[in-house]
């Protein structure tokens, strides 16, 4: 993506450089119809006290071998039409960013199972690592 040719904006500035990134969408049913889940960004941060859906750019730790399980990266990268590598790294931004931002785990010992209890100072000092 680097050295790509940017038009300006309608403002006149250049445009911004494309970043590999993830955002999550978190959905439940609800009496009437679905909720979403959505994160308040701190005053601090560039859009602060907007609302937002977690998420963030890929970091290249997102692209370091791992444990996996559910579908192989492969699989992500048919369903998001992405390279398998690009694919890894992007669910894994995704996961990592919901637990940063959220404090919600998308991650487990099977592809069937989620970390049901993320409440520890453990989980916390990781969590705020990140």
């Amino acid at each position: 993506m680097g050295g790509e040719r940017r038009e300006p904006s309608a403002n006149g500035r250049a445009s911004a450089a494309p970043r590999v990134a993830a955002t999550v969408v978190l959905l439940r049913p609800a009496p009437t119809g679905f909720e979403t889940y959505v994160i308040r960004r701190a005053a601090t941060m560039v859009f602060g006290g907007m609302y937002a859906f977690p998420g963030g750019t890929v970091d290249p730790a997102d692209s370091e071998r791992l444990d996996w399980c559910g579908p192989s990266p492969a699989e992500w990268g048919r369903r998001l039409t992405l390279p398998p590598e690009t694919a890894q790294a992007v669910v894994c931004a995704a996961a990592r960013e919901v637990f940063e931002e959220a404090g919600v785990l998308l991650a487990g010992p099977g592809p069937d199972t989620v970390v049901g209890d993320v409440s520890g100072d453990d989980w916390e000092r990781a969590r705020q690592a990140l």
